[in-house]
C-alpha cells in the first residue's frame, strides 16, 4: 500500500479524521515527507479534506456530493452499483499517476 491510492484506500476504510502519524504507520516504509506530499497532491485534486495546522493536522476522505444549481453542493443519491463495482468505476476514473503500472500495448 506505498503509494497514494493506498493511502486513500486507508482513508476510505476509515471514516473519522486521522493524523498523518496514523497514516504513516499504517502505510508503511515511507519517508514522512512523501506521505506529507501525497497527502497535500490529494487534497488538492479534492479527494480528501484536511483540518488543523503542522502535527494537528487530521485527514479524512471527502464525502460524496455533487453540484446542484446555482453550484451549491448537495448530497450525491445512492448508487445503483455494487461497491465492488463502485470500486472498479473510482480505479478506471482515478488519475494515471495512481494506477498501478500495467505492461503491454496501450
Amino acid at each position: 500500500m506505498a503509494d497514494k491510492s493506498g493511502v486513500l484506500a486507508f482513508l476510505r476504510a476509515h471514516p473519522d479524521w486521522i493524523s498523518a502519524a496514523a497514516l504513516r504507520s499504517a502505510v508503511g516504509s515511507v519517508p514522512d515527507r512523501t506521505l506529507r506530499n501525497w497527502l497535500r497532491d490529494l487534497a488538492k485534486d479534492g479527494a480528501i479534506e484536511s483540518r488543523g495546522e503542522r502535527k494537528g493536522r487530521r485527514y479524512r476522505r471527502r464525502p460524496a456530493s455533487i453540484a446542484g444549481p446555482a453550484g451549491l453542493m448537495v448530497p450525491a443519491a445512492r448508487s445503483i452499483f455494487s461497491p465492488d463495482s463502485e470500486e472498479l468505476i473510482q480505479r478506471i476514473q482515478a488519475p494515471i499517476y495512481t494506477r498501478p503500472p500495467a505492461s503491454g500495448d496501450r
